[in-house]
C-alpha cells in the first residue's frame, strides 16, 4: 500500500483534450454564473446543460463520458465555485 506524507500537497497534471477543455471552461463559466444559487437550482441547471448526462453510457440517452471526463467536470465545478 503506497503511502504519502500528510504534510505535502500533491499535484496530479494532466492534459486536456479539446472537448474536456471545452467543458471544463463551459461548466466554470456556470458555476460562475451561479455560485449563490440554491444547490437544487445549480443541479437544475445542470441537468438541463446536459452534464449530468456525462456518466450514463449512450444506450441510456447519456454522453457516455470516460472517468476522467468525470473529473474534469467534478474539478470545474469545484473551481467555479
Amino acid at each position: 500500500m503506497l503511502s504519502f506524507p500528510a504534510d505535502k500537497e500533491y499535484t496530479m497534471l494532466l492534459h486536456l483534450n479539446d472537448e474536456q477543455a471545452m467543458l471544463r471552461d463551459s461548466i466554470e463559466r456556470f458555476a460562475r454564473a451561479t455560485h449563490e444559487e440554491s444547490p437544487a437550482t445549480v443541479v437544475a441547471g445542470l441537468a438541463e446543460l446536459g452534464i449530468l448526462a456525462l456518466a450514463a453510457p449512450e444506450p441510456a440517452g447519456g454522453l457516455g463520458g470516460r472517468g476522467d471526463d468525470l473529473m474534469v467536470m467534478m474539478e470545474a465545478v469545484g473551481a467555479g465555485l
